[in-house]
């Protein structure tokens, strides 16, 4: 039976630190891309009670608003994944965050506001670190 100082080594030797710290950031990227994607298609396929939504909590022009969000977090999303203008777009996704988070969250309890967060930590991440080298367009630091 092997113990996990075996399976350390073997990990160790599979992969450089490079290749580490790629897969980091891709799987960062995945994660993050994928739920603003499913958030995204959500917002786009209720677009009316997203725009019910942010009247209802005061928001200037709730319809225009509601459209920005669900595009933003939607193709932000796909951005994000592919390596795409990484930081901008984790840059927009992150401001959403706030948003949601100072408007919707934490008026509430606070394990309501866990998950966006969890979301805000990881945009300002991809947004200060970028992407890492698995991406479509590499952005300069």
């Amino acid at each position: 039976m092997m113990n996990s100082y075996y399976f350390y080594r073997i990990y160790t030797h599979m992969m450089d630190t490079t290749k580490k710290k790629n897969l980091g950031f891709f799987l960062l990227r995945l994660s993050v891309g994928l739920i603003f994607i499913v958030q995204g298609w959500g917002k786009l396929n209720g677009v009316d009670m997203v725009s019910g939504m942010l009247d209802g909590i005061g928001f200037p022009a709730p319809g225009f608003f509601a459209w920005i969000l669900a595009l933003t977090e939607f193709l932000g999303g796909i951005a994000v994944i592919l390596g795409l203008f990484v930081r901008h777009a984790a840059t927009l996704l992150a401001v959403v965050m706030v948003v949601a988070l100072f408007t919707v969250h934490i008026p509430g309890p606070f394990a309501q506001a866990m998950t966006p967060v969890a979301l805000l930590g990881s945009t300002l991440a991809l947004m200060l670190l970028g992407g890492g080298d698995w991406q479509v367009m590499k952005e300069k630091n």
